[in-house]
């Protein structure tokens, strides 16, 4: 699958979203820092982080995540080339308690767990 394929799907997918939740959970986060949140949707979890200042490390914990789910979808800031909106990747999370990312400075990410 090709990145515009997979952006197309995200795309799709978000402008799927309903305005209610089923769930939705605080991960992480400080006023004026950042803030990760976790919503869910059936057995869909869509994860969503904004970062203000400068580039951090944030470990997530997973254990919200009940079910079979072995990877992220996610869409994250292009560090490397800033013209890019988005660098697409899957992330396995198969038998992980955490996650860690790095967040760009002034950037976010969204991830959807599959």
């Amino acid at each position: 699958m090709t990145n515009q394929e997979i952006l197309s799907h995200i795309d799709h997918t978000l402008l799927k979203a309903v305005a209610t939740w089923d769930e939705i959970k605080f991960l992480d986060g400080y006023p004026g820092d950042f803030t990760i949140i976790a919503r869910r949707k059936g057995d869909k979890w869509v994860i969503g982080a904004i970062n203000a200042g400068k580039a951090r490390k944030v470990t997530i914990a997973l254990d919200f995540l009940k079910g079979n789910y072995q990877s992220l979808l996610l869409c994250e800031d292009d560090t490397a080339d800033p013209r890019n909106q988005c660098v697409i990747r899957t992330v396995s999370i198969e038998d992980k308690k955490t996650w860690t990312i790095e967040m760009a400075e002034n950037g976010g990410f969204v991830a959807i767990a599959k």
